[in-house]
């Protein structure tokens, strides 16, 4: 009688471990950089032609400033490499919003911390209060990526005295094959709350506080 070669079959436990060190090397990844970027943003209901002066970087109050997004490895989703932006994350995020004024027609300059002008005007300040996205790939080849953006602009007056305020919240995903899901759900986040900032400008509350 011929005798067959048998093959131990391994334990689930053992077969996880061996899939997850194999994930854990193919996965294995360094930080990526890249640059904010928006959709085309919806057409906004009026055009203005106000002038705004805003400050040139947001103030960040996230505990981990140098990073917006998290890549991770094997089906525990071991962190193995950070998203960060091409320039300060603060300065990325205001010449955003900015652009997103400038649709709606105002006109935008920006202006260092403290402001000094020749004339006492009122300032727009952003504030980055949450802006963090992850992947997870125990789907791989197809990476889940998914996070949030919450902004807070606030329009003070010479004195420091609000005069409007408003916090914005959007979140974004991407179902992709391999890592290339972050610049999607980062686009489409912001590009929510873009529209959202350009519809709240577009106010008579706002408006009333530019006047003010």
């Amino acid at each position: 009688m011929r005798v067959y070669p048998t093959l131990t079959v391994r334990k689930p436990a053992v077969a996880l471990l061996w899939a997850t060190l194999i994930m854990g090397l193919v996965g294995c990844g360094a930080s990526h950089q890249m640059s904010l970027a928006h959709d085309v943003l919806a057409t906004p209901p009026h055009r203005f032609s106000d002038h705004i002066v805003m400050q040139e970087q947001a103030v960040d109050r996230r505990e981990d400033t140098s990073r917006i997004g998290q890549k991770t490895a094997t089906l525990f989703a071991i962190p193995n490499g950070s998203v960060e932006t091409t320039s300060v994350v603060g300065i990325e995020v205001v010449m955003q919003v900015k652009e997103a004024l400038e649709s709606a027609g105002y006109q935008i300059t920006l202006a260092g911390a403290p402001f000094s002008g020749p004339l006492p005007t009122n300032i727009l300040r952003v504030q980055i209060n949450e802006f963090h996205f992850k992947n997870y790939n125990w789907l791989a080849p197809l990476f889940i990526t998914w996070g949030n953006i919450t902004l807070t602009l606030t329009l003070e007056n010479p004195e420091g005295k609000v005069l409007f305020a408003r916090t914005f919240q959007q979140g974004g995903n991407s179902y992709r094959p391999f890592e290339g899901g972050f610049d999607v759900a980062i686009k489409e986040a912001l590009t929510k709350i873009l529209n959202q900032i350009v519809t709240a400008s577009s106010t008579e509350e706002f408006r009333q506080a530019l006047k003010s």
